[in-house]
């Protein structure tokens, strides 16, 4: 059962890149990352889902087997 996912973004270069992204757990939509700072931490709360993978997909229609 996954609560939550934490993500930390890079705290070198390119943490814009994380803004925008859907995560999902096993196909299901936990949420979205707004945006986040350099180096800082985001947690995205999935709510019991069942399941073990976990996707981070820049793109609408992903969340299914493209890794971004």
């Amino acid at each position: 059962m996954v609560t939550s996912v934490s993500i930390l973004s890079r705290k070198d270069c390119c943490d814009h890149r994380i803004d925008g992204v859907k995560v999902f757990i096993d196909g299901h939509e936990c949420g979205i990352v707004e945006s986040i700072g350099k180096g800082k931490w985001v947690e995205v709360q999935c709510g019991g889902v069942i399941g073990k993978n976990v996707i981070l997909s820049s793109n609408v229609d992903e969340g299914k087997s493209k890794r971004d």
